[in-house]
């Protein structure tokens, strides 16, 4: 086990009985490539342990080592500087192994009803000048870190009875609730458009989601798989050894993109 999976697996061992499913593994696709060793960890307690949460968030971007580690540090340290703001529900923190250079991801969840206050905090996160502008109530902010310090940052915007357009491989239809992602390259870079679409899987509604679109996986990878086959037979042939749960997925429209959120969905085997 790494020590970046020793941080995780840590924390994990102390939250799985309340929160089964704060450990989120996902899988990301586009065209013939795959891409597995992903995933992110959420602290649904974090308000009732903040000092303990802020070490996790810190350990495990110190165990990323080498040249990674200082730009990851300094991103978990700031997110977790920003966290102390009541605007925050919780930090969410993950990597994604998506190609040559892995990323070091950091989040901050926002609660309901707190826009105004989160908007501001955004952008002190960002370093912009501006607050964000994009409709929809803000969600959540997150930054992507590489080895030479953050290499992009992304936006997470509420909006009920969205209706999504065409050229996300899916059929157009309106979606209760869904986040829309707005991926940023610089601080006050303006994003109108979301580059891809967010929301959970049928009932899959719960502390960490904003909402669903009411069609079950099945539905959902029989629509997929024509324009993400690679990524979907990659998906069940880990499902065909593991008791999965897909909670949600982000659609990229251009370029096409899939990723695919899961937990574990098997109790433990009794000691």
């Amino acid at each position: 086990m790494s020590r970046l999976e020793a941080a995780i697996f840590d924390r994990y061992a102390s939250d799985r009985a309340g929160f089964g499913n704060v450990l989120e593994p996902s899988l990301s696709t586009a065209g013939d490539a795959v891409h597995r060793y992903r995933f992110s960890y959420g602290f649904p307690r974090f308000r009732d342990d903040e000092a303990a949460v802020a070490d996790v968030v810190v350990r495990a971007a110190e165990a990323l080592g080498g040249r990674f580690r200082r730009s990851a540090v300094e991103a978990a340290r700031k997110a977790m500087l920003a966290s102390a703001h009541e605007c925050v529900r919780m930090p969410i923190v993950g990597v994604a192994f998506d190609g040559a250079q892995p990323r070091f991801k950091v989040y901050l969840l926002f609660h309901a009803g707190s826009d105004a206050a989160a908007r501001a905090l955004a952008r002190e996160v960002l370093g912009a000048h501006d607050e964000p502008r994009q409709p929809g109530e803000i969600h959540m902010v997150g930054l992507d870190v590489g080895e030479r310090g953050v290499i992009g940052a992304k936006l997470y915007f509420e909006h009920r009875g969205y209706a999504l357009p065409a050229g996300y491989a899916l059929r157009p239809r309106v979606l209760s609730r869904v986040l829309a992602i707005h991926a940023l390259s610089s601080p006050d870079e303006e994003s109108d458009r979301p580059s891809a679409i967010d929301f959970a899987v049928g009932d899959q509604v719960d502390a960490l989601d904003a909402g669903g679109a009411g069609a079950s996986w099945p539905e959902l990878e029989a629509e997929l798989e024509p324009a993400f086959p690679a990524g979907i037979r990659a998906f069940n042939d880990i499902a065909s050894r593991f008791r999965l749960r897909v909670r949600r997925v982000s659609v990229f429209g251009e370029p096409r993109k899939l990723n695919v959120y899961y937990v574990l969905d098997e109790r433990e085997a009794a000691q």
